[in-house]
């Protein structure tokens, strides 16, 4: 999908591709929750703490609404 979409964008840079595709695979952060890879770039790692933050929010928000 990530490839496709970059294809289409004239002179999207190889290495932007790549990292990209990287944050997306490695949002999960580690192994054990579903993660191919953990985050090697910091972007990646901030885009993990992201989606851990968003996760929690939730679940405090589910709670709370009991």
């Amino acid at each position: 999908m990530i490839g496709d979409a970059v294809r289409n964008i004239p002179d999207f840079p190889e290495k932007l591709a790549n990292e990209l595709k990287h944050c997306i695979v490695a949002h999960h952060g580690e192994l054990e929750y579903g993660s191919p890879k953990k985050p090697a770039l910091a972007e990646a790692m901030a885009l993990n703490l992201a989606d851990n933050a968003d996760a929690k929010d939730a679940d405090t928000d589910r709670v709370f609404q009991r």
